[in-house]
């Protein structure tokens, strides 16, 4: 996850275990599901955002929308909108560093607190960006069982929620 996003992550203990959850994220197997506060609207309310992401020249962490980077898709629907802002569920379809933060900021709707992509300057009561890790769905290496993990808001995201609705 990056620096400031909460939720779930999987770690691997054994380096067989590991390939083979590597080879399920570019297979689709592994399923990310993730809620975000983004800045706008978001129009259509949901879709696909599909463009390729690549390291940003000088930069050592952050990336890119380029013509030359690697495929990625992210999908998203929108659960709630505010005057500024919107509630999205997001899906990955590819695993690109800084993924949705730089999808989103790409099409004018920037994660609120992301100080990378975003807005340069803190948002009172936020721990990060209002981005979260809700679900993971994948094979486990070993026992081949489906694993359904599934990780609650923090108390901070809670908040934000409930400040949106006032």
């Amino acid at each position: 996850l990056d620096r400031g996003t909460s939720g779930l992550l999987v770690v691997a203990k054994h380096p067989h275990a590991q390939e083979q959850l590597k080879h399920q994220l570019h297979t689709g197997a592994f399923q990310r599901t993730y809620l975000a506060v983004c800045e706008g609207t978001m129009d259509p309310p949901e879709g696909r955002i599909e463009l390729p992401l690549g390291p940003k020249p000088g930069s050592l962490i952050e990336q890119m929308v380029r013509p030359d980077g690697k495929p990625a898709a992210t999908r998203y629907e929108t659960l709630r909108t505010w005057d500024a802002f919107s509630l999205l569920r997001l899906e990955l379809e590819t695993g690109r560093t800084h993924q949705i933060r730089v999808h989103l900021a790409s099409i004018g709707h920037p994660l609120l607190g992301d100080m990378v992509y975003g807005a340069k300057k803190p948002v009172p009561g936020l721990a990060g960006q209002c981005l979260h890790a809700r679900r993971l769905r994948f094979v486990h290496p070993s026992t081949g069982e489906t694993v359904e993990l599934e990780c609650p808001l923090p108390d901070w995201f809670q908040a934000v929620l409930r400040k949106m609705d006032r």
